[in-house]
């Protein structure tokens, strides 16, 4: 699953980016990071670690995901994009919460706990928060009240995926 998810950013930002006039290099780097996490994520040694090993195995792509956001939040928006900024808001952390949930639950096949998915999400949450303030700083951009809004619909969409997802798998599981 981890490697599907890394293939599909790196292909969903490699057609957006260009499709949308992005010109900033920053930016531009994004695909190849997601590219780069893809390929980290194929060796079974490495996704057997990512998906059932020790906690800092599983936060490893948790953590090369947020700090792409952080990455992207560090340009200069009217440079770089010809659409509106909050349009990638949604979607940014829907990908951050459905990871993340996927990391904090061990994968598709076991029963997400409650208290848990809830921690991660306040977790996203936090860190949607902090990415406003990090803007704040941001020559050009500004932290704004309304984004963390987008930022917690996203969360919400990214952990509903995930638990959807999780069903699947398990009704799979049961039935083969």
């Amino acid at each position: 699953m981890l490697p599907l998810f890394f293939l599909a950013n790196a292909l969903a930002t490699a057609i957006l980016i260009p499709a949308l006039g992005v010109r900033a290099p920053t930016y531009q780097a994004i695909p190849w990071i997601f590219a780069a996490a893809f390929a980290l994520s194929c060796p079974p040694v490495w996704r057997r670690q990512m998906t059932s090993g020790a906690p800092v195995w599983r936060l490893l792509p948790v953590l090369l995901y947020a700090g792409v956001i952080t990455l992207a939040s560090s340009v200069d928006p009217s440079a770089s994009v010809s659409v509106s900024s909050n349009a990638f808001h949604p979607v940014e952390f829907a990908g951050l919460a459905f990871i993340a949930q996927l990391a904090a639950n061990g994968g598709l096949k076991s029963q997400p706990r409650r208290g848990r998915i809830l921690w991660v999400a306040m977790g996203c949450l936090t860190l949607a928060v902090l990415d406003e303030v990090h803007q704040s700083f941001v020559p050009a951009r500004t932290a704004a009240i309304g984004d963390v809004l987008l930022d917690a619909l996203g969360i919400g969409l990214g952990t509903v995926l995930l638990l959807s997802a999780a069903a699947v798998a398990r009704r799979f599981t049961k039935a083969g």
